[in-house]
């Protein structure tokens, strides 16, 4: 659907091939195109009757020269043209060399209220890596590609010049993707099975930051690097044979005990700020499963919120994005925490701890 209101010229792409693209439901799209109609013909029905300026709609004619005035709704109706297709790219820079010219001064001013001033690739860019996991990025710019150029360094000594992987053909990459396998070794000793495979997703994430999109190594449909992931595969399964990696590493559970002791000795409770901060992280960990220190630095007062209900009185979290919920295209049938926590009254009733902090700090960053 294509259309011109207050002289600025609007595109929507077809839903059903804007969805190949994108790879969603088709569904989705479908109501929020049925929506934005609905509002827009709501919008211009507003401006006909008031006394705004009138909205023209336009046809797909590049010839159409807009009417002064609209002077029925059947003449706005009219005027509606729909055409099913991409036509979004092929048109994108007419449109954009002509809007400020068919755009009247209110036009422009609503326009601004509405959309933020055109973004540059700089301010494009800083979002996107503003919103990369921090240890995501160490772990393929630092730790998988540091690995594997030491090793290129390590074959250049042996007037085997490798490129960088980003600059190799699927056919390089594989050849050399098998050797680096086969190679790689840690300081004392051979990498466990699911460090070597980090080290790969490390890789193929650093292709991704470097805009190599076609190449996905660990893809069984990408037939190409067949002959490196079996390569892989067995290399893991060596390891595993070996011993190497079979333990793994975790803390220690806190028990009803230890929870227990903390209390008796005076680590919990409100008789200091420091005492009521201490209750409320671990409460934050134990009640609403915040971990690592972002999960907690990034908290704000407004995402607890402490109310009754048929069941009793409660303190609920409402999370935003954290290290396994980033809300990106990857996440949509995910959903952010809202957990709610009933609580009796009594001396360690935690709602009450809650209430006081949340009291004390007011508003603004949790902690």
């Amino acid at each position: 659907m294509r259309f011109r209101a207050n002289d600025l010229e609007f595109a929507m792409a077809d839903g059903f091939n804007l969805m190949d693209i994108l790879d969603m439901d088709n569904i989705v799209l479908s109501q929020a195109a049925a929506e934005l109609e609905e509002e827009y013909m709501e919008d211009v029905l507003l401006c006909q009757a008031g006394d705004s300026p009138a909205v023209h709609v336009a046809p797909f004619d590049e010839n159409y020269v807009a009417h002064d005035t609209i002077e029925t709704e059947f003449d706005i109706l009219q005027d509606v043209s729909f055409e099913l297709g991409l036509f979004l790219e092929e048109n994108l820079q007419h449109w954009v060399n002509t809007d400020n010219q068919h755009m009247s001064e209110k036009a422009k001013i609503e326009y601004d209220d509405r959309f933020v001033p055109p973004v540059s690739e700089k301010e494009i860019e800083e979002l996107v890596s503003a919103k990369t996991n921090a240890n995501t990025k160490k772990n393929t710019q630092g730790w998988s590609v540091g690995v594997f150029n030491e090793w290129r360094s390590a074959r250049a000594k042996h007037d085997h010049k490798i490129p960088d992987l980003h600059l190799m053909d699927a056919e390089s990459m594989d050849f050399w993707l098998q050797r680096f396998i086969m190679e790689a070794k840690k300081k004392g000793g051979d990498y466990p099975s699911k460090s070597l495979y980090y080290i790969v997703c490390g890789l193929l994430g650093h292709l991704r930051d470097m805009n190599v999109n076609d190449k996905h190594f660990l893809d069984e449909k990408d037939g190409r690097f067949a002959p490196f992931r079996r390569v892989l595969d067995a290399k893991m399964k060596d390891l595993l044979s070996k011993g190497l990696g079979t333990k793994t590493r975790k803390a220690d559970p806190i028990l009803y005990e230890d929870e227990e002791l903390f209390w008796v000795n005076g680590v919990f409770g409100k008789s200091s700020a420091t005492t009521l901060q201490y209750t409320v992280f671990f409460y934050n960990c134990k009640l609403f499963g915040l971990r690592g220190r972002d999960e907690h630095r990034n908290r704000d007062c407004d995402q607890f919120e402490i109310g009754i209900d048929s069941t009793g009185k409660f303190i609920r979290f409402i999370g935003r994005n954290n290290k396994t919920f980033k809300g990106g295209l990857g996440h949509m049938q995910l959903a952010n925490k809202d957990i709610k926590h009933y609580s009796q009254d009594g001396p360690r009733c935690i709602i009450a701890y809650y209430e006081e902090y949340l009291k004390a700090v007011g508003s603004g960053t949790f902690y």
